[in-house]
């Protein structure tokens, strides 16, 4: 989920420095060349394959040959991990939400509430609000 997350907020949490760009591959694992992180540090790998996406060191990632794209050094504030890891809660309680406005089961009655757009409520509707102070503004 922190992938989509930043994705939906613009922020990935690396400066300039911190984008290591070129030719890559993933052998064993693990990159080639390597690029310098601490332990249990997040990254972004962008232009692979099969394994764009956010990632944690140590993580083990799909083999692949050559791809031309940017291995992103992610420094997320803790606060911010805690509140992705709150919506992972929120998901998984509520999991995926049926389509439907309401249900009727016997004597039971299931009603949802819509976003501003009309559409059912997810995870980022009830987040939206925390999450904007780690928006960036699209480039």
């Amino acid at each position: 989920m922190l992938n989509e997350v930043c994705l939906r907020i613009h922020n990935f949490f690396a400066s300039a420095s911190d984008i290591h760009t070129g030719c890559f591959s993933i052998q064993d694992g693990g990159l080639t060349p390597p690029v310098e992180m601490e332990e249990g540090q997040y990254y972004r790998i962008v232009g692979s394959v099969f394994n764009d996406g956010v990632h944690k060191q140590g993580d083990v990632l799909k083999d692949e040959g050559e791809f031309d794209g940017g291995v992103w050094l992610m420094r997320p504030p803790k606060d911010f991990l805690d509140l992705v890891g709150e919506m992972e809660a929120y998901e998984e309680k509520y999991g995926t939400l049926s389509p439907y406005d309401s249900e009727s089961f016997g004597g039971y009655t299931y009603s949802r509430g819509r976003n501003k757009a009309g559409q059912p409520l997810t995870v980022f509707d009830a987040f939206d609000g925390r999450l904007n102070v780690y928006r960036k503004i699209r480039a």
